[in-house]
């Protein structure tokens, strides 16, 4: 019983880590979208979309 919880705390841990990387790359996601005319990544991305 002790290894499952040491294991579900492991889990929790990396569930939160995951979590936060993501809300960093959503911060970068959101830098680069806000300088789409110069943002050659971007512009790909936007092209990938269908957008115009």
């Amino acid at each position: 019983m002790k290894n499952k919880k040491k294991n579900l705390k492991q889990m929790i841990a990396l569930g939160s880590k995951t979590a936060k990387g993501g809300f960093t790359n959503e911060q970068d996601v959101i830098d680069r979208f806000n300088n789409w005319k110069t943002d050659k990544v971007v512009q790909e991305w936007l092209g990938e979309m269908n957008y115009k």
